[in-house]
């Protein structure tokens, strides 16, 4: 099989498992997902996508230690994917970690500016944690101020080649 015909494959296999997902047939879903993941191979697009998509299963299914972990080797593969990151900041505060949910929100405002990331620290998120974490968050609030004073107008990516976000995600 080609590289491109393995591709085609990926996307197909995929699509199945997003389909299964939305129908709330999450049984049938991961293991399309898994399939997608076993046909990316090296690709580390492809492996983040298959990857954040096991993740929002476990997650629907109310299986966070599970879909931390994928949302985890998402981030892994796309470090630069706003999708997995707001995927692992948001299972984080459901399972209640609201640190490690900090954490994350630091680690990729630094990669790169999220509208999301600002408006959900701009609303006032992290008023229930420790002064540490507290100053953390300030710290990314300013940050995120700071890009948005300076930052150029965003345009949607032509295409995900060369980073290492998920196709469709904004480039900034």
């Amino acid at each position: 099989m080609t590289k491109t015909e393995q591709n085609d494959m990926f996307w197909h296999v995929f699509g199945r498992a997003a389909a299964l997902r939305d129908r709330g047939l999450y049984a049938e879903a991961t293991e399309e997902a898994l399939q997608a993941l076993s046909l990316a191979g090296s690709d580390h697009v492809n492996r983040g996508v298959a990857q954040r998509e096991l993740g929002l299963v476990a997650e629907l299914q109310g299986q966070l230690a599970t879909a931390v972990s994928y949302y985890e080797a998402a981030i892994a593969s796309l470090p630069k994917s706003e999708l997995a990151s707001l995927a692992l900041f948001h299972a984080y505060l459901q399972w209640g970690k609201n640190e490690q949910a900090i954490d994350e929100a630091d680690r990729f405002t630094r990669v790169r500016f999220s509208q999301d990331y600002y408006e959900i620290v701009s609303a006032g998120f992290g008023a229930d944690v420790s002064e540490q974490y507290a100053k953390k968050v300030m710290g990314i609030l300013a940050r995120l101020q700071s890009s948005v004073s300076g930052a150029p107008e965003p345009r949607e990516a032509d295409s995900s080649a060369g980073s290492n976000q998920e196709p469709g995600e904004r480039s900034r």
